[in-house]
């Protein structure tokens, strides 16, 4: 790393976090009159507080779909183009970028993959009901035993299916069924 970027780097946190006002005042001054001089940029010492951080879940714990979220979710986080990268070894999925940022990206990453399994579920459940693909056989629950909190989700169910097309398969085989 380049030793003025370094130098603003410690300047930066000194001017930031020092205990005597003075000393803070000194540290921005002298960073100020660094950076101008040496033509450094705020990004430059942001890159430089950067790091390479695991995420808590593998690239084989996610589909496709879930990968992409967590691109997107990246991106609405970190300042700049932020890339996933993944262990060739681990699977592990990592990104490089400062350890406050991590833990915003890590935070919510794990808290919309679960809401998006959550909406994943309530749309297979609606799209299999609009387009009668339910089981013929078996009973359903009944709504006198059901919990508020179920008897809340069949009607997410039904308020899906509302947006929902139904689609129209013709028997292949014709015949008995």
């Amino acid at each position: 790393m380049n030793k003025k970027i370094e130098l603003a780097k410690k300047l930066r946190t000194l001017a930031n976090e020092a205990t005597i006002e003075a000393e803070r005042e000194q540290a921005a001054r002298m960073l100020a009159t660094l950076m101008e001089k040496h033509s450094i940029t705020d990004e430059q010492i942001e890159e430089a507080n950067t790091e390479m951080f695991a995420f808590s879940f593998k690239k084989t714990d996610l589909s496709q779909e879930e990968i992409n979220l967590v691109n997107h979710i990246v991106g609405s986080v970190t300042p700049t183009e932020t890339a996933l990268k993944v262990g060739r070894e681990d699977g592990g999925v990592y990104i490089q970028t400062t350890p406050a940022l991590f833990i915003e990206a890590d935070a919510k990453c794990m808290f919309f993959l679960a809401r998006y399994r959550e909406e994943l579920n309530i749309f297979l459940r609606a799209f299999i009901y609009k387009n009668d693909l339910a089981w013929k056989h078996g009973q359903g629950a009944s709504i006198s035993n059901m919990t508020a909190e179920e008897l809340d989700e069949i009607k997410r169910v039904s308020r899906t299916m509302d947006g929902l097309t139904k689609h129209q398969y013709h028997k292949q085989i014709q015949g008995e069924s």
